[in-house]
């Protein structure tokens, strides 16, 4: 695991780490491996991270994953010729276009699928892999689910027409500019606005 895989909980974080990784301050640690109990105790401490720290860190988060049921999805972090950002507003919430994959689905085709039934937008232009995000989640009926959302690169074009999804509780869709962008991340998710803060997008521009 040469990166650190983390989960998200609304703003709280769960770093999987290897006993020879240098440690964080302010955070939690359990060393070896965990419970699930451990996990639901750490949620409702409200404690910002909690690190698990073995000298597997793979085999401590497949089972981390076997605790609870898994989801898939996949979605795209689009910018157009100008270096906007397409978010959408969900919930309150500000994000990115993603959705299950439905069964036979690609990844990829998942991901622009989404996009475009999110924003309304004619099909963006695929750049390539950005990376997997994993964040958990309570359904109505109690039940603790783990998501994995793969994300792409997209390019889009600046005169695009944009129309928010109602019927999945979207309510805005906006082209947002660097200034504009890191405002909206202070009212976003954690994972959400990891992954756009550590995306190079000033490369994007330059490619067809």
């Amino acid at each position: 695991m040469n990166n650190v895989v983390k989960v998200f909980h609304n703003d709280q974080v769960i770093k999987f780490l290897h006993k020879e990784s240098h440690h964080c301050s302010g955070c939690v640690y359990i060393q070896g491996q965990i419970k699930r109990d451990d996990i639901l105790g750490f949620i409702e401490s409200g404690q910002p991270c909690l690190c698990l720290v073995d000298d597997k860190p793979e085999q401590n988060f497949s089972l981390f994953c076997s605790f609870f049921d898994q989801m898939f999805a996949a979605g795209g972090m689009v910018m157009d010729e100008e270096g906007r950002v397409l978010l959408i507003n969900r919930h309150g919430k500000w994000d990115l276009p993603k959705g299950i994959i439905d069964k036979g689905e690609s990844p990829v085709a998942a991901a622009i699928r989404e996009v475009v039934e999110e924003c309304g937008i004619p099909a963006p232009t695929m750049l390539g892999f950005l990376k997997d995000t994993y964040h958990m989640y309570t359904l109505k009926n109690g039940q603790w689910v783990i998501k994995k959302t793969t994300w792409y690169a997209m390019l889009g074009r600046a005169d695009s027409q944009v129309s928010p999804q109602l019927s999945e509780g979207i309510t805005e869709v906006v082209w947002a500019g660097e200034k504009f962008l890191q405002n909206m991340l202070k009212e976003s998710y954690g994972n959400i606005a990891e992954l756009i803060r550590e995306t190079n997008r000033t490369t994007w521009i330059k490619m067809p």
